[in-house]
């Protein structure tokens, strides 16, 4: 297992490896990135009818998805913390653009 965060109050940085074909990928337009992990729990067991689309390195779930759903996807990492990032305003954008339809 590796640290998803650093301290109370302070991020920590790792990889998230994205699923092929997943609305994630569709989303922000790439199979891996880097993100500002923050979390102390983690979604252990998927409920019904979710998939996984997203992983760290060791393997905890940074990503669900509803596959038969317009658009529903779950991110456990923190995408308010990295506002610069291009990742954060693809993810952002696609939920906006989710709304209007």
């Amino acid at each position: 297992s590796m640290p998803h965060r650093s301290s109370v109050d302070v991020p920590c940085s790792h990889s998230i490896s994205v699923s092929k074909g997943s609305l994630l990928e569709k989303v922000i337009g790439v199979a891996e990135f880097e993100s500002a992990s923050y979390h102390h729990q983690a979604v252990k067991d998927i409920g019904k009818e979710l998939v996984v689309t997203a992983q760290a390195p060791d393997g905890v779930a940074e990503a669900v998805e509803l596959t038969d759903y317009p658009f529903l996807l779950g991110v456990q990492w923190h995408p308010e913390k990295t506002l610069e990032s291009e990742v954060t305003r693809r993810l952002f954008k696609g939920f906006v653009a989710s709304c209007g339809r």
